[in-house]
């Protein structure tokens, strides 16, 4: 198998955006947390309502196409620095998310159940591929896409995809990674399993209780190249 190396990256979570999304600080020293206690989950009667958010909002817009989009703009600028004429390139999309458009598939039947007319740019965005309308600003037809549905497995796969097309020379550079935002829904099916934890997630302790949600975006552009960073 050929080396395939990372050649730029772009990313945005309840950490920050570009690098300080994925920091965890010094070997030894406690990782920065953004686990907190989420005040519209609580205000919804959740019991558990320890989540992670991304402190910006995004009014009148999907929330998880527009941390897409975020990740995306970042990554353009990481590309534009370090692969001149990517463009040119033949570039592949591979995308991995668990809900999509679920927070405005959500308030699409809020709206119905109060009889509530749905506009159509509205219900093209609650899809599971709705959010993927954040790559029109790429402005290229790109010679291979997906998206990967394998819930919190879904960017691992992509990625893996991602791998297998350069491997087989079917692209020169592509773009792969995932995007998922909080949502009541999902957080309610999560609680509803008695999968959440009370205070901090503790994996590796005897008391360990349970996960906490959080959302966020993160692409790579990957190429076969020898040296990875």
């Amino acid at each position: 198998m050929r080396p395939i190396a990372i050649v730029a990256a772009g990313a945005i979570s309840p950490l920050g955006e570009g690098r300080a999304a994925f920091a965890v600080g010094a070997a030894g020293e406690r990782p920065e947390t953004c686990i907190a206690h989420d005040k519209t989950l609580e205000k919804c009667g959740f019991r558990r309502p320890n989540v992670a958010r991304v402190a910006l909002e995004f009014p009148n817009q999907d929330r998880a196409r527009a941390l897409l989009g975020r990740a995306l703009e970042l990554l353009v600028v990481d590309l534009n620095e370090r692969v001149h004429g990517w463009r040119s390139l033949r570039v592949g999309i591979a995308l991995g998310t668990s809900s999509g458009g679920l927070g405005t598939l959500s308030d699409v039947f809020a709206m119905r159940a109060r009889h509530e007319e749905i506009a159509p740019e509205l219900a093209r965005a609650a899809t599971y591929f709705g959010p993927l309308a954040a790559l029109d600003a790429l402005q290229l037809e790109p010679e291979r896409m997906t998206q990967v549905l394998s819930a919190c497995a879904s960017s691992t796969v992509a990625m893996g995809v991602a791998c297998r097309w350069l491997e087989a020379s079917s692209c020169d550079l592509v773009i792969a990674g995932g995007y998922d935002a909080l949502t009541l829904f999902a957080a309610a099916g999560f609680e509803a399993l008695g999968a959440t934890t009370a205070s901090l997630p503790r994996p590796f302790r005897k008391d360990r209780d349970g996960l906490a949600l959080g959302e966020g975006a993160a692409l790579v552009a990957m190429m076969r190249e020898p040296g990875a960073r």
